[in-house]
């Protein structure tokens, strides 16, 4: 709560008004508001990607409308004693992430496809490098594997090693908080999908603004190793109780374009997808 109201005064000094001088924050304020925008680690079990429901549908509006979900979890295998460093084995998590989409306009609503993601992997939530820098850095490893259930011809699976550092930065002005995290991976086995990386590439790029719990910007770009393969997903939320009392969780826009929505339409450019829902978790 302390963090919430830090972050408040912060950015109402900063809004006071033309004829006043733009706050400037100190170090302590900086590190302040970067702790306050940084998740910590959790204890057992807690969210770990976004958790969502939206309706969507081409932009085209040509009848090709889906329920699209999203579920992920994480857990944490050993907590660390109060007051004590966390050893290395205690910052492992074990997760699990769901992605789904539904055709609700066949008549038996089957699920178009499916992408099934348990990982484990190694998390630092403090990996500062260069404590002088007004930064705050998290580091993230560890071996994921993504599939879609099926078998035959519409089989696709990848198992990856990957790191995600996380740069997060403040502005000076109005409390916003940018974070830039790459999730760069290897494959270790894409025997289903061998020409996989041509359209999603070696990494996931995701660049987050944010102002406390108000508005979050999120943009997610791949490119794939062929010239044009690639794709963009666009994501804004803002807090239901911003507009409605007492009602939880966020309205939640999404904006995809390129290839590979599912795992199964790897190498298939549909055409762009706008959804509007509810996001619990982001």
């Amino acid at each position: 709560m302390k963090k919430r109201l830090a972050l408040f005064w912060l950015a109402a000094s900063a809004m006071a008004g033309a004829s006043e001088p733009v706050a400037v924050f100190s170090a302590q304020e900086q590190q302040r508001l970067l702790a306050a925008a940084t998740p910590q680690a959790d204890r057992g079990i807690s969210a770990h990607e976004p958790v969502y429901f939206l309706l969507e549908d081409n932009w085209r509006g040509e009848g090709d409308s889906g329920l699209k979900f999203q579920v992920s979890l994480k857990y944490r295998l050993f907590s660390p004693e109060e007051e004590k460093k966390p050893q290395w084995w205690e910052r492992v998590y074990f997760a699990y992430t769901q992605t789904s989409v539904m055709d609700i306009e066949a008549g038996s609503k089957p699920f178009r496809d499916s992408a099934y993601r348990p990982e484990v992997f190694w998390d630092q939530p403090d990996f500062s490098l260069l404590p002088s820098v007004q930064t705050l850095a998290s580091m993230r490893a560890g071996i994921g594997h993504e599939s879609n259930g099926r078998d035959g011809t519409d089989s696709r699976s990848i198992n990856i090693a990957y790191v995600r550092p996380t740069f997060t930065f403040t502005t000076s002005q109005h409390g916003y908080v940018w974070s830039f995290a790459p999730k760069l991976y290897a494959y270790l086995d894409r025997s289903d999908n061998p020409d996989i990386a041509d359209y999603r590439g070696y990494g996931d790029f995701l660049v987050k603004l944010k102002k406390d719990d108000t508005w979050e910007y999120v943009l997610m770009l791949r490119k794939g190793m062929k010239a044009a393969y690639g794709s963009t997903q666009m994501d804004v939320s803002y807090p239901f109780r911003g507009f409605l009392r007492n009602v939880n969780g966020y309205v939640y826009f999404q904006y995809f374009n390129g290839y590979g929505e599912t795992i199964l339409d790897y190498n298939i450019k549909q055409p762009s997808r706008i959804g509007l829902g509810l996001i619990v978790v982001r």
